[in-house]
């Protein structure tokens, strides 16, 4: 039976930018993992324009009981000023919970 994660997605200027962020919330012990994707193109309304702009997806994995801590030291360092910070629901198989728990 696949046991729950904590799996928390933002987005960032840059690869560069998104790398520090990573990095420094996996040395804090608060993200295990984060999953940086390729480039992409972002379209939205902000301020009543209509924007488009290029950012990096990341995908943090941390132990669900750490999820909150996350997500509050996410929005803490975002250099945006409203970042999509999105909690998933999510799970896996026993081992990598387990490793992601570690």
């Amino acid at each position: 039976m696949n046991k729950s994660i904590g799996l928390v997605y933002s987005n960032f200027e840059s690869a560069d930018q998104a790398k520090e962020i990573a990095k420094s919330l996996i040395e804090r012990g608060i993200a295990k993992c984060a999953n940086i994707m390729a480039p992409h193109t972002a379209i939205y309304e902000w301020k009543n324009t209509i924007e488009k702009t290029n950012e990096v997806a990341v995908l943090f994995k941390c132990d669900p009981y750490k999820k909150e801590q996350l997500i509050k030291a996410l929005k803490e360092i975002h250099p945006y000023d409203v970042p999509c910070i999105l909690d998933i629901d999510a799970s896996a198989i026993p081992e990598y919970a387990k490793w992601l728990a570690g």
